[in-house]
């Protein structure tokens, strides 16, 4: 058995990550109320577009993480049965739940069977599981993908080849962003073809649109050191980037208004725009992760509570949020809506992480959790 230390970072990086889906499902409930001011709806938006690293830093992770332990063998019947247990059982068990919250005790019928049914295959039984059935298809494809980048890496000799093949890659999935968000969304292609018409009505949850992420995280997975390094040097430069890819995005948000509202539908991560920002935000947030490993203070405790139980929280959090939003409106007052987004969004994550940890202490419902528990070092065959 060969011993590969844990990366710390992911573990900031998964509890950034699930503040930052809290942070957007919890604006969400909030910037569309009536008494919204356009002042506050612009700062509501900006929030948002500052949380929307969530999605593919979560993917990024997973790259990371099946690189760095599965790149050279691994028996896929054994790997893809795990990922079952621990991914898709919690999923089942959450979809039936929120069945029974939104609709009541079914009435069994061969309609009702079939309706749900599709909404398990696309995630559909509540506005935050698309995410699960979208993530679980790399795990499906996972051998194929490993073996086109192996044959990638054993040809990339040396940093010009690399830079090349990385910087092909990057302009290939910017022009893919192109083609969604004017062809798709904007809905200058059109095609009678069913499986066009089934691809852009799930283009979301396809995992061919968060692939950049996963192979980017495929790349720090086999050279964590060189990527920390990179990181490291990447600072000065990247947060000029940041910058303006901030206020790029913003103007797409702001050029959305109506009626003096910000339209969140502007800041879909399935664009140009969003695809620069959030690569450059993920550079970000890693380096920041290491400024907080480096202190191990109570932010970094927590934040790696939260990212050793993000799954089952992130599973729980919507339920969560409907209770923690009516406790916030109680308590503060009615038009101050940039507090009750932060308070609303503090309360909902606490107890949804709370309540994961509490049930993966429980054996007959830590099921619920998911892989909620993780270990220092990973024990790779």
């Amino acid at each position: 058995m060969a011993r590969k230390e844990k990366i710390q970072e992911l573990d900031v990086i998964r509890g950034l990550a699930f503040l930052a889906v809290v942070m957007q499902h919890t604006l969400g409930a909030y910037i569309r109320q009536p008494a919204v001011q356009t002042s506050e709806s612009i700062l509501l938006g900006m929030l948002f577009n500052i949380s929307k690293f969530a999605v593919p830093a979560f993917v990024f992770v997973t790259g990371i993480v099946l690189f760095y332990n599965y790149f050279d063998s691994f028996s896929y019947i054994t790997f893809i049965k795990k990922r079952a247990k621990e991914i898709l059982v919690p999923y089942l068990l959450w979809t039936c739940i929120y069945e029974l919250y939104s609709n009541g005790i079914p009435v069994v019928t061969m309609t009702w069977i079939k309706s749900f049914a599709k909404n398990i295959v696309l995630g559909r039984e509540y506005y935050h599981l698309w995410f699960v059935v979208m993530i679980f298809q790399f795990y499906l494809v996972f051998p194929i993908l490993s073996s086109i980048f192996r044959w990638f890496y054993r040809r990339i000799t040396n940093v010009r080849r690399f830079v090349i093949v990385f910087g092909l890659l990057t302009v290939l999935f910017a022009s893919y962003m192109w083609f969604v968000l004017n062809g798709i969304i904007g809905g200058q292609i059109h095609s009678t073809s069913y499986i066009f018409k089934f691809f852009a009505r799930f283009i979301d949850r396809n995992f061919v649109s968060w692939l950049y992420y996963f192979l980017l995280g495929g790349i720090v997975g086999v050279s964590i050191n060189k990527w920390r390094e990179f990181i490291i040097q990447s600072i000065n430069w990247n947060s000029f980037v940041f910058v303006f890819c901030f206020v790029w995005v913003g103007h797409d948000l702001l050029q959305g208004m109506s009626a003096g509202r910000v339209d969140l539908n502007y800041s879909t991560s399935l664009k140009p725009s969003m695809f620069f920002y959030s690569i450059s935000e993920i550079l970000i947030i890693y380096g920041i992760s290491f400024v907080i490993i480096r202190k191990q203070s109570l932010i970094y405790s927590l934040l790696k509570w939260f990212g050793d139980y993000s799954y089952g929280a992130y599973l729980v959090h919507a339920l969560v949020l409907i209770y923690a939003v009516k406790l916030t409106n109680y308590l503060l007052p009615a038009h101050a809506f940039l507090w009750k987004t932060f308070v609303a969004a503090g309360i909902c994550s606490l107890a949804a992480v709370f309540f994961t940890y509490l049930i993966s202490k429980m054996s007959y419902v830590s099921i619920l959790a998911g892989s909620a528990r993780k270990k220092k070092i990973v024990l790779v065959k």
